[in-house]
């Protein structure tokens, strides 16, 4: 018991410490100063500049987080921020302590956004394909795009039954989206968590497998094929690649994006092996999948299964196996959600 208190105690503070090193960071981008308390302040907005960026680093590291490369200096446009227009009275700062400092250096038990309270509102599915668009197609003729329809349909009761009510589906039909209109529609309706479903297909590889992706580079040539794959028909174009690329380079999507692959991973794979033992975990990886692009919150797309495998593609014919897919997914995104939270949901 005192293990749990002191652990509590902890979480507190650091949460407490980087909401504090998150504000100041807001106050120095919007303060402005007039000539003569810029003169009277230079040397102590330097000082707390230089401990801003210092507690950043610090926080950076005890989250784990892989940093994303950044564009070059000469591909970054500097905003221009207006500093003799605006003049704001800010209450002092309370300096932070390098004991509290040290606190966040071991390794968070909690994602980013829940360290900001920031919660989960509204759950958006993706079932993959849909259309004219078949995806992959079973050798009894069984489509990928009406797996994961029944899936996702499914998946959706199942979250309203466990409490969440504000789940949505990219397509509630065999109707063709495309992979741009998809990401629309999730910002349209505010998404907090994306998970896009579909079928594997491996000819070369007789095995069922499980794999979950998360968007990111990837040198996989099999990885970077099957992106392919799955990107084509996007109506995306160089420049809108640019311009959403430069905007992954924060560390909350990063994160938990990784951090909700595992969970689904982990549960699809762990409740798969105790009807099929000779299924296979291929973890989770990143890829540059273009449904995964534009969003700015946690987002992955889910192989959760193999079509390719004879055995597997009768199981998916079947209500009850997708109907037991359905529910792993389910349960993988309750744990993520409830990971060292309580209530999370709102």
């Amino acid at each position: 018991m005192p293990d749990f208190f002191a652990r509590k105690r902890v979480l507190r503070d650091r949460s407490r410490i980087l909401r504090g090193v998150y504000e100041e960071n807001l106050l120095i981008a919007r303060r402005g100063f007039n000539c003569d308390l810029r003169r009277k302040r230079s040397l102590s907005r330097r000082v707390l500049a230089y401990g801003i960026v210092c507690a950043v680093m610090l926080v950076l590291h005890g989250l784990d987080v892989t940093p994303v490369p950044s564009r070059s200096s000469d591909e970054v446009e500097t905003p221009v921020i207006a500093t003799d227009e605006i003049v704001v009275t800010a209450s002092p700062v309370k300096s932070v302590s390098v004991a509290e400092l040290r606190t966040l250096e071991q390794k968070s038990d909690l994602p980013l956004s829940r360290m900001l309270g920031l919660g989960i509102h509204n759950i958006v599915i993706d079932a993959g394909h849909g259309g004219d668009d078949l995806g992959a197609i079973g050798k009894t003729g069984i489509a990928e795009k009406d797996i994961t329809l029944d899936i996702a349909r499914k998946l959706k009761a199942r979250l309203q039954d466990l409490g969440y009510p504000n789940v949505f589906m990219t397509r509630e039909d065999d109707a063709a989206v495309l992979l741009a209109e998809r990401v629309a529609f999730a910002q349209s309706v505010e998404a907090d968590l994306f998970l896009s479903i579909h079928v594997n297909w491996l000819p070369n590889t007789p095995v069922n497998l499980i794999e979950t992706f998360y968007f990111g580079p990837s040198r996989d040539k099999r990885v970077l094929e099957l992106a392919g794959q799955e990107n084509r028909g996007s109506e995306y174009g160089l420049n809108d690649f640019k311009e959403i690329l430069a905007r992954l380079g924060t560390v909350m999507k990063v994160q938990e994006s990784k951090d909700f692959a595992e969970s689904i991973q982990k549960s699809l794979f762990v409740n798969s092996s105790r009807k099929n033992r000779k299924i296979r975990d291929n973890g989770v990886k990143r890829a540059p999948f273009v449904v995964l692009l534009g969003l700015d919150v946690p987002s992955v797309l889910a192989e959760i299964s193999c079509l390719s495998n004879p055995a597997e593609e009768l199981m998916l014919k079947t209500d009850e196996h997708r109907r037991d897919i359905a529910w792993y997914l389910a349960e993988g995104i309750s744990n993520y959600l409830n990971t060292g939270a309580e209530d999370d949901f709102q």
